[in-house]
């Protein structure tokens, strides 16, 4: 190193000269120069051990366009779910002061690099995500001279991120998760043929309770991908049956559903099962053939969960017909809206209460509880578009 710190010294000299530069001036170069190759010691000493440790990258993120510079930027998103990392040494000791590269490619090609440096704490995170284009974001994270870390991203369309229905559905818009079964729908809305919907369910689903049926979640369901994709037709069938439990979804399956000739079945199921303490197993059963009976005429297929509600909504017994559903979307490769997650988030959190998303009777919802819960279809199934092909 000190033959390096006598090189730096000469280059100070020699340029002082050539520029005719105060001594003053010299003194300073050299003193600078010094620090920088001390600093660049002690980073080479921790590049080798030193590893990126992603600490809060989360697998989407939501943008919007912002008025002014006509470009996306983060929309609602917490600072946990950008991008970022945290340098620590072989010890796991925070390390400060790293340099930290973050280049962004977005759908339409374009690279946006951003050159941090690890706080005192040792993180380093994304400060701004500008995509050109909603889509998929690669995000890949260069920490010194360790190896890179790639974050998948995903930015949405502004329309869907802003407006009325995304600001009184509040937590919705938070966690957007692409749909997994859906490649049938998908093809749908981006070659731009009619995508066809039909809602099985019971009660949640026909709109029970509501002062005018034309609220029920399918139907919103149908308003708010209008919206979102205006070039596209989006015919939605309401198969709602107030009461009805999972056995008799399956046995009216041929007379009301494939009879539709649908892309997609959304499933609303479990409620009613759960009140009336079916079998678990028997539920389970019956749900798994619902659902594979489907796939197998190649129709997509997205779980409903049942609602939250006060009361028995709240026990560990009604909860098993939740996760049910779960384990049923895994075993045959759907997904989930999360009904009774996103509901229990936003109660927990003060942003809506119990008469905001269920009526007086404490089971059935609300124009805005329908709305929510079409919502979190919409915002899934637009994920599940942009979301990169394998």
């Amino acid at each position: 190193m000190l033959s390096v710190l006598a090189r730096q010294r000469h280059a100070c000299a020699s340029l002082s000269r050539r520029l005719d530069l105060p001594s003053t001036w010299l003194g300073s170069c050299r003193r600078r120069l010094a620090s920088l190759v001390v600093l660049a010691a002690i980073a080479g000493c921790h590049a080798d051990p030193v590893t990126p440790v992603l600490v809060s990258a989360a697998e989407t993120m939501q943008v919007q366009r912002d008025p002014v510079s006509a470009m996306y930027v983060p929309a609602g998103v917490p600072t946990a779910a950008q991008p970022a990392v945290t340098v620590r040494d072989a010890r796991g000791a925070p390390v400060g002061q790293v340099p930290v590269e973050f280049r962004v490619t977005d759908a339409a090609g374009g690279l946006e690099r951003v050159s941090v440096r690890s706080d005192v704490a040792g993180r380093a995170a994304l400060p701004l995500l500008l995509p050109r284009v909603p889509g998929p974001v690669d995000v890949e994270v260069q920490v010194g001279r360790a190896a890179p870390v790639h974050v998948a991203l995903l930015a949405l369309p502004a329309t869907l991120l802003d407006g009325p229905v995304a600001r009184q559905c509040a937590l919705v818009s938070r966690e957007v998760r692409p749909f997994r079964g859906v490649e049938r729908s998908v093809a749908a809305l981006r070659d731009g043929r009619p995508l066809r919907i039909v809602a099985l369910g019971s009660s949640s689903t026909s709109g029970y309770g509501l002062d005018d049926w034309g609220f029920a979640f399918p139907y919103r369901l149908g308003d708010q991908l209008r919206r979102v994709f205006p070039q596209r037709e989006v015919v939605i069938v309401n198969a709602g049956h107030a009461g009805h439990t999972a056995a008799q979804l399956d046995e009216r399956l041929e007379r009301d559903v494939l009879s539709q000739e649908p892309d997609l079945v959304v499933l609303q199921t479990g409620t009613n099962d759960a009140v009336q303490r079916l079998p678990l197993d028997v539920v389970k059963a019956v749900t798994l053939r619902t659902v594979r009976r489907l796939q197998a005429r190649g129709v997509d297929v997205v779980l409903l969960d049942p609602q939250r509600m006060p009361g028995l909504g709240e026990t560990d017994a009604y909860r098993r017909y939740v996760t049910l559903l779960d384990e049923v979307a895994d075993e045959t490769g759907s997904s989930v809206a999360g009904r009774y997650q996103w509901m229990s988030a936003v109660l927990a959190a003060g942003e809506l209460g119990w008469r905001d998303l269920l009526l007086a009777d404490d089971t059935h919802h609300t124009r805005r509880g329908h709305e929510c819960t079409a919502h979190l279809i919409t915002m899934g199934l637009t994920a599940s578009l942009f979301a990169r092909r394998p």
